[in-house]
């Protein structure tokens, strides 16, 4: 079951996840969104550290050229459909899982790494970027190339 409060959240913005699969330059996935979305996952995030049990919540994503551009790089992106984020509120606090089915992003995180998330998307919202969280495979954070 998941939190009343997440439950209710109606996600907005633009979110996009991709990877360039098995390439050796920015291994991993990848995250880039616009400001109303940076709004919406950190407020997201945010009713999933005060649930009181473990919580989850699907995000709708975008296959968007203009935020796959945030890294430059020129091979062709592979783009997921959702993202699934999952708050485990264990003891795992270092909790990483994020897994790939079907175009469907999960990450499945504990109380350290879902405030490393959170943190991501803040500096997204000033510019900041171009570095990963998680291992194994990691997730990218880049800021968006034009105003949205």
């Amino acid at each position: 079951m998941s939190d009343p409060a997440v439950i209710k959240m109606k996600p907005y913005g633009r979110v996009s996840i991709w990877t360039y699969g098995m390439s050796r330059n920015f291994p991993g996935w990848h995250l880039c969104c616009n400001r109303q979305a940076s709004s919406f996952l950190i407020a997201l995030i945010d009713a999933m550290l005060s649930a009181k049990w473990p919580t989850k919540k699907t995000v709708p994503l975008v296959a968007d050229a203009v935020l796959t551009s945030a890294t430059g790089f020129t091979a062709e992106p592979r783009y997921a459909r959702s993202f699934e984020i999952r708050f485990a509120q264990s003891n795992e606090r270092g909790l990483w899982q994020l897994e790939e089915r079907d175009g469907q992003i999960s990450l499945s995180l504990g109380e350290d790494t879902i405030k490393e998330l959170r943190k991501g998307i803040i500096d997204l919202t000033s510019g900041e970027g171009d570095y990963s969280i998680g291992d194994n495979p990691c997730l990218w954070f880049w800021w968006e190339v034009t105003k949205g």
